[in-house]
């Protein structure tokens, strides 16, 4: 197979025949990342030209890049403001709505005292479920912005989905060293 004719130059929406919206279709995403992964993947051109292998693990990379991005909602949504010229500096750019930031301090309060907890895993489990849910809504806060041009505001909502995941792998390390600990 010829890998000449892989376009780089397409988005991740047009590669894997999505429209450029927040709500995608997640079983026609997995089949085309499938289609696309039996064409370009580098073993299937082990034995072609130096140049055809090389163009395979950047197509296959590409490939994969594309998929993890349009699977996960955050990554998708900060994609979507990408494409519409929204930059993001992940060194500077901050949240300072200060009802957000309460909000943070409360669930950074309540992660830390869920090791005191009677049942630390159940006290971790009950605000996890909580960040999840407030996840939702910001998903759904940002779509409704995006959706209507709002890209400063969905830009808000992308930087608070930072916080929350990143408040949900602290959880999740917590409920592991929990758990190892039970074991």
């Amino acid at each position: 197979m010829d890998l000449s004719g892989f376009d780089f130059g397409r988005d991740y929406f047009e590669l894997f025949g999505q429209p450029r919206l927040f709500a995608i279709d997640p079983t026609a995403l997995d089949t085309r990342y499938r289609e696309l992964q039996g064409l370009y993947h580098p073993d299937r051109h082990a034995g072609g030209e130096a140049r055809d292998r090389r163009l395979a693990v950047q197509a296959s990379a590409w490939v994969n890049e594309g998929y993890q991005t349009l699977r996960d909602p955050a990554r998708r949504a900060r994609y979507l403001l990408e494409l519409a010229g929204v930059s993001f500096d992940d060194e500077r750019d901050t949240t300072s709505d200060t009802d957000f930031l309460m909000r943070q301090l409360e669930l950074r309060e309540t992660l830390e005292a869920t090791a005191d907890a009677e049942n630390p895993l159940a006290a971790l489990e009950v605000l996890m479920s909580g960040l999840r849910e407030d996840c939702e809504l910001l998903f759904e806060h940002f779509n409704e912005a995006y959706t209507v041009g709002e890209l400063d505001d969905a830009k808000r909502a992308v930087l608070q989905l930072r916080f929350y995941a990143r408040l949900l792998n602290e959880a999740d390390q917590m409920a592991e060293r929990l758990e190892d600990q039970d074991a």
